[in-house]
């Protein structure tokens, strides 16, 4: 069987998020809750030594930021009325003290029993370093300021810093509903990109995050990737088509939009992203589309000279709120490519593929009228609709020549830009329809 591409962040999360299953923790959002929060949530739910806390990266006028813990918003929906409880979340952090790097991929637990003894903490933390790094990885626990304790795994000599773990603060406690002082409350954390780069002895975090399709292509695993239903499904298939996930940029240069030509009308609430009170050296606001981080990777592969490239991301969204209303959030799927013998026919059958192998049937390709969507090439441009005429918001075709210019790519590229759960409800939609013979 060949090997398909793995993206060794996604690699690492999914392992870690299938050992904390297989050790009696529930899965409570797998990166679909929402990532931009109130400023209420900008709460800690333990006490973190000095140096190890996240900066709130605070938004708009600062009563939004995007969320710096993944739990806080999510405690006060989690039944604990019944011990022990053993749940987790996975998705994306933000810490505003890394400018270069301010997102990074997280798992956070909580464990709530009546006694839970230090030994049963290093056992289980044994058997979890063991579970995804393998049989003959070590583990140290070790007491920090505040009270805190750090999980050490050393594989192969290596050692580094694996999780967090500290006992909950009493607002934590409260937000949880356990108010017996019997009772201990413990929250994890761990940095899935630290782990990743240590693991996979990346030199840096730029090495990790590159999207070169050479050095993507290095690592393999047929694995399936973990998630949701529709969402582990679309990214096995892109993985099966010759696509590599990455990860691109989570904040934007304030000029993004213009660069990859996007309509500049008022109107257009894709130029409006949320903005951030304090820019990070040149990024300034969150994505209201994927396709500028798609198109600087795009552009990054032909700079380095790769010949041929089909990437992926999934990510979220953001539109600000309307007459001072919350903001709109969405996941999204991208996804591109260039090759020697690609064209818009190639590309339509890619989409088309695409979508049939996740199981829309009923989908239809209605071209761009010419000038009314500058991001694409003027005669290379499609929307996509179900069979009663429902847009699924969701497009693709020829990246436009302007942005091809901006971005310094020699060749005709394409882009593929789906709101994920439209496609999604469609894709289950179809799966659960039945004839009414059949009824």
């Amino acid at each position: 069987m060949e090997k398909l591409t793995h993206f060794p962040l996604r690699a690492q999360e999914d392992a870690i998020k299938r050992a904390l299953i297989l050790g009696g923790f529930t899965l409570l959002d797998d990166g679909r809750a929402h990532e931009v929060e109130t400023r209420d949530w900008t709460i800690q739910l333990f006490e973190r030594p000095e140096g190890k806390a996240r900066k709130p990266i605070l938004l708009e006028d600062g009563a939004y930021a995007l969320r710096s813990e993944l739990l806080a918003a999510q405690l006060s929906g989690i039944d604990a009325s019944s011990l022990p409880l053993k749940a987790f979340s996975a998705g994306r952090v933000y810490d505003g003290n890394n400018a270069t790097h301010p997102c990074r991929t997280c798992i956070q637990g909580v464990w709530a029993a009546d006694h839970i003894p230090l030994n049963e903490y290093l056992r289980f933390g044994s058997l979890l370093v063991e579970s995804v790094l393998g049989v003959g990885a070590e583990t140290e626990l070790n007491t920090l300021d505040g009270g805190a304790i750090e999980v050490t795994a050393t594989v192969d000599g290596t050692s580094f810093p694996f999780a967090l773990a500290g006992r909950a603060t009493p607002l934590a406690r409260a937000l949880l509903g356990v108010a017996n002082s019997d009772v201990s409350v413990w929250f994890f954390d761990i940095d899935v990109d630290a782990v990743t780069q240590a693991v996979y002895g990346f030199e840096s975090a730029d090495d990790m995050y590159s999207p070169l399709a050479s050095s993507l292509k290095k690592h393999k695993g047929n694995d399936s990737t973990f998630g949701g239903l529709y969402t582990s499904r679309a990214s096995n298939i892109l993985r099966s088509m010759g696509f590599a996930e990455f990860s691109g940029l989570k904040i934007y240069e304030d000029d993004c939009y213009k660069k990859m030509n996007m309509i500049q009308e008022s109107w257009d609430r894709n130029n409006a992203g949320i903005q951030l009170v304090e820019p990070l050296g040149s990024f300034t606001g969150l994505p209201t589309v994927l396709t500028p981080a798609l198109q600087e990777a795009l552009a990054a592969n032909w700079k380095a000279g790769e010949k041929k490239c089909r990437l992926f991301e999934f990510g979220h969204i953001f539109l600000p709120g309307i007459a001072g209303g919350a903001p709109t959030e969405k996941l999204s799927l991208a996804f591109g490519a260039y090759e020697p013998k690609m064209d818009k026919a190639k590309w339509q059958a890619v989409v088309d593929e695409f979508l049939t192998r996740l199981g829309i049937e009923n989908h239809f390709f209605i071209p761009l009228p010419p000038g009314q969507a500058p991001a694409y090439h003027p005669a290379e441009g499609w929307v996509i609709m179900d069979q009663n005429m429902r847009y699924l918001e969701s497009n693709f075709g020829g990246i436009s020549p302007v942005a091809l210019a901006n971005h310094g790519i020699e060749t005709q590229a394409y882009m593929a830009m789906f709101e994920f759960e439209p496609i999604e409800a469609k894709a289950a939609e179809e799966f659960d329809f039945t004839p009414a013979e059949y009824l």
